[in-house]
């Protein structure tokens, strides 16, 4: 699964793909093997919802 594209991801929109894709996240496994805290700061997700 890690080699998909993150536009394979459920719930991932064009917006959010893209967000990632400027921060060179390309992968499912790009996004696994990044920071979490990195991750929720682009997408805009807050600590506290998990």
């Amino acid at each position: 699964m890690w080699p998909l594209p993150v536009r394979n991801l459920l719930f991932l929109g064009k917006a959010f793909e893209q967000k990632l894709l400027n921060q060179r996240i390309r992968t499912i496994g790009d996004m696994a093997r990044e920071r979490e805290a990195n991750v929720q700061l682009w997408l805009g997700e807050k600590p506290e919802h998990r």
